[in-house]
């Protein structure tokens, strides 16, 4: 007599979903961007505004393969669908993107070789900045927690 095992249930296997792994980082990290960036505007530590330029490095660091991995599961968990839900996390995530690279980018090279000569108006800039990506973040998260939270219906595409 031969007896063989049944196959195991697909669902028992583990399996990491990369976007929902790294979703978080950019989020939190721009957000005590945001938060140390006022801190520095109305406490002047120095430290402050360091630390506001090393998370921002991070936070839009982070956000480059949380992008691509949020692209990659809307193609294929999600199918592509054109729900508008979609259409606006997509355009939030570049948007923030647009913002965060040339902010790195202009906050180690303009204000990383001397930090002593920044005027007052400079600060506001990069805050206007850091603000625009808090509130990108925001709604990222709203609409993503709209997306995991919701009754589960599928997905109508508006093709």
């Amino acid at each position: 007599m031969v007896t063989t095992s049944a196959p195991e249930p697909e669902h028992t296997r583990f399996h990491l979903h990369w976007h929902v792994f790294l979703t978080h980082f950019p989020l939190s990290l721009i957000s005590i961007t945001f938060a140390f960036q006022v801190l520095h505007l109305f406490a002047y530590p120095e430290c402050f505004e360091l630390s506001s330029n090393i998370l921002l490095v991070a936070g839009v660091a982070s956000l480059v393969p949380t992008t691509w991995t949020g692209y990659h599961t809307w193609k294929h968990q999600y199918k592509a669908a054109r729900a508008s839900i979609f259409r606006k996390k997509i355009i939030i995530a570049v948007v923030l993107l647009m913002i965060g690279i040339p902010l790195c980018a202009w906050r180690i090279i303009y204000i990383g070789s001397s930090p002593q000569a920044v005027r007052p108006s400079i600060h506001w800039t990069y805050f206007l900045g850091t603000m625009l990506m808090i509130v990108g973040a925001i709604l990222e998260g709203y609409f993503g927690g709209r997306l995991t939270h919701r009754p589960r219906v599928p997905f109508k595409s508006q093709r």
